[in-house]
């Protein structure tokens, strides 16, 4: 299963404008590296033994600091299902799934845009997400 979640700005967070950092009770900080993310989706891994809900991007998150959380169990996603997958150039580039490697944590899906009925060979990719029409990002 992978999580992903996108941060939420300090600002948005407390209410206080121009905010860029913070420290909750009991010493949680939300510092202005964290802030750098905001309006950005990062992979998590949940952390049930800390202060923290996640981990994710080298840094703690509480649940409230992150919005639009999303669980996508790959294992589950039919074939040819319409993807977007993100390299090294940052670039959100469309798809199709092909199938996931639970063992590597990784997405594969076929090459350029094609499909299981007209292609075979398939690509792995360290981010992926379930396209939606309404994204432009």
């Amino acid at each position: 299963m992978k999580i992903t979640g996108v941060v939420r700005s300090a600002e948005e967070i407390t209410g206080v404008p121009g905010l860029i950092a913070f420290t909750l009770i009991g010493n949680i900080p939300y510092i202005g590296a964290m802030n750098d993310l905001a309006g950005q989706r990062i992979e998590l891994q949940p952390t049930p033994r800390s202060p923290h809900d996640y981990l994710g991007n080298g840094f703690g998150w509480l649940r409230d600091w992150l919005k639009d959380i999303s669980y996508i169990d790959w294992d589950e996603v039919p074939v040819d299902t319409k993807i977007e997958v993100q390299g090294s150039d940052e670039v959100w580039k469309r798809r199709h799934f092909a199938y996931y490697d639970k063992a590597a944590n990784l997405v594969y899906a076929y090459l350029d845009g094609k499909t299981s009925f007209t292609e075979t060979k398939t690509m792995y990719w360290g981010k992926a997400r379930l396209f939606n029409p309404s994204s432009r990002t």
